[in-house]
């Protein structure tokens, strides 16, 4: 394998600010390797100069080049959040917020792309969703809403990483003083009930629409099995009550919307 077309990259590579001090190293290594090549040397005396694997450093050249002639490492996308923050581990026994997500509804199963915002309430097992066209933050600001009115308990909002939940949507828990908890990466277990909520909507509704064409059939219909996951079907969880009966028990001047 051939790396002296690469000298111009490495140059190039090294002088970038996102490279962190051992991607840095790395470059240094790759730069001096190719230059005693260039003065004669093999690649393999080459290696044992500059104290590293051949086969690491081919590795090394491999990136570079799939990474687009670039850094080895590019530097993280730092996204400000104004309002979000992360729910301390000490906290996690005592502060339950609502648990929000988002499910894809599949092109290729239903014919149509639909994206549906998800909610529960893990103490009450209180249920909300609505669908819409994309994932947009400003259709989850807009959820936002509906969850508010079906639970107007709630002690602070629980989501994910994802852009949905950015943007307007933080504006619009931020304007409305509700906490907004984001998950640590890759931690889905967090977010169990919400995850378990969207199975049940892919099973019990979704499996029985034969088409998401008509958007607003589809949201009034999501209306009545959001009310019969609510006030008629009953949850293990809840000793085989239902999250309405749980709520006047809980609750009793603050009842959630039904209808």
């Amino acid at each position: 394998m051939k790396i002296f077309c690469f000298q111009r990259e490495i140059y190039r590579a090294s002088k970038k600010e996102v490279c962190s001090p051992e991607v840095q190293e790395r470059l240094d290594k790759l730069k001096l390797w190719v230059e005693l090549q260039q003065g004669g040397k093999t690649s393999q005396e080459a290696a044992a100069l500059v104290k590293c694997g051949r086969s690491t450093l081919y590795r090394w050249v491999s990136r570079l080049f799939l990474m687009g002639r670039s850094c080895l490492v590019q530097a993280k996308r730092v996204v400000k959040r104004p309002h979000a923050q992360r729910l301390r581990k000490d906290l996690r026994n005592t502060v339950f917020p609502v648990q929000l997500d988002t499910i894809e509804l599949s092109k290729d199963t239903y014919g149509v792309r639909r994206i549906q915002f998800s909610a529960v309430d893990p103490v009450t097992r209180q249920g909300a969703m609505q669908v819409y066209p994309r994932a947009s933050a400003s259709n989850g600001a807009d959820f936002l809403r509906h969850v508010k009115q079906t639970m107007p308990w709630l002690c602070g909002i629980q989501v994910d990483g994802g852009t949905e939940f950015m943007g307007d949507f933080e504006k619009a828990c931020q304007q409305a003083q509700i906490p907004l908890y984001v998950l640590p990466p890759r931690s889905p277990k967090l977010n169990g009930h919400v995850e378990c909520f969207n199975r049940t909507c892919r099973y019990e509704f979704y499996n029985q629409q034969e088409s998401l064409q008509d958007l607003e059939t589809l949201r009034r219909q999501l209306k009545q099995f959001e009310t019969t996951y609510n006030t008629i079907r009953p949850h293990q969880d809840l000793e085989q009550k239902t999250p309405y009966e749980t709520i006047q028990k809980m609750f009793p001047n603050k009842r959630a919307a039904v209808s």
